[in-house]
């Protein structure tokens, strides 16, 4: 399980560098969803996620299941802020699934601190969530870095 949970908090680590790398590779897009182009988008969600970059590398690395899940939220908060900023419809779209992964990350991070024995049978769960992570920062950097 130690394992699972590692991996889905890698991954985690993983897609915010590449929110935080896109930036600069951001495709321009067009100015659907409004004025608003991929790239403006994709800068928006970068920046904001810069912040909380560093947090995410500690919770990687840590073994403290409370620490873990409490960046966890504090990372899905940080996405649901900066989507809201968001009207490309490209990028909103690819966004979701990477809010949704961290949500469920930070909620099963909280059952494990809440109940160590939960760890065993969530082991597949995090197991499908480091999958669908992987899948969200595939979708995200297919938009974003084009």
């Amino acid at each position: 399980m130690r394992n699972s949970l590692q991996r889905a908090a890698v991954v985690g680590t993983t897609l915010l560098l590449a929110l935080g790398l896109s930036a600069c590779s951001a495709g321009e897009g067009g100015a659907a969803g409004g004025n608003q182009s991929v790239k403006a988008a994709c800068d928006i969600m970068e920046k904001d996620m810069r912040a909380v970059a560093s947090d995410m590398d500690s919770a990687a690395l840590g073994a403290d299941p409370v620490a873990a899940a409490s960046t966890m939220n504090k990372v899905a908060d940080q996405l649901k802020t900066s989507a809201k900023k968001v009207t490309n419809p490209e990028v909103t779209k690819v966004v979701g699934p990477m809010i949704d992964s961290f949500d469920k990350l930070g909620t099963a991070l909280e059952k494990i601190s809440d109940d160590p024995s939960a760890a065993m049978e969530l082991a597949s769960d995090m197991q499908t969530l480091a999958t669908d992570m992987e899948e969200a920062g595939t979708a995200y950097n297919k938009v974003c870095k084009g």
